[in-house]
């Protein structure tokens, strides 16, 4: 082959003025849907503050999906945003809900023991403890305060005790006695 001939080859598979551009050139398409996706998945670590913000990582999860189809040719620019969307969006989507089922959990499983040991309080007749626990946290005596002391020397405090005595609710309990097996009617 010629110089004259690799030289005209070499403008013709190029950018001439006299061939303009050349069509064989291809470009990898932009998914615009992957960017989105990523965006989502970032604002996703929102969805712990409410259960209707789960709907930002599934958003997210969609964008991703869609940013994902088939391409034939090169590989799309924004797929490797799509996947860090999805992942994102898994992740913050999963502790976003998982976060007020472990709350709840908690908080459901502290409840009830903290009222099967008031059961107890009142079953075994502590009357003075189980009282206390019915009143708002700062008008309760202090843990050194002897109890009884206080409720048989002071008249208004025996009288408030006897009342809490007297209630249907306490006296049924008592009744029952200790040890009783209590059964939860619904769930904390």
């Amino acid at each position: 082959m010629s110089d004259d001939k690799k030289s005209s080859l070499s403008v013709a598979s190029g950018m001439s003025a006299e061939t303009g551009f050349e069509g064989d050139i291809t470009q990898a398409p932009i998914r615009v849907s992957g960017f989105i996706a990523s965006l989502l998945g970032l604002g996703s670590a929102l969805s712990f503050l409410s259960i209707a913000m789960l709907l930002v990582p599934l958003a997210a999860i969609g964008f991703g999906i869609f940013a994902l189809r088939r391409y034939d040719g090169l590989q799309p620019v924004g797929t490797k945003a799509a996947y860090f969307g999805i992942l994102m969006a898994i992740g913050f989507g999963a502790l976003g809900f998982g976060v007020p089922v472990f709350k709840s959990q908690t908080l459901g499983g502290q409840a009830e023991y903290f009222a099967r040991q008031y059961l107890e309080l009142v079953a075994n007749e502590d009357l003075q403890y189980a009282y206390e626990l019915h009143k708002e946290i700062n008008n309760r005596f202090l843990a050194t305060m002897s109890l009884d002391e206080h409720y048989q020397t002071n008249e208004t405090s025996r009288e408030n005790l006897q009342k809490f005595k007297d209630k249907g609710v306490t006296k049924a309990i008592t009744k029952i006695g200790p040890g009783a097996k209590w059964e939860l009617d619904r769930a904390t």
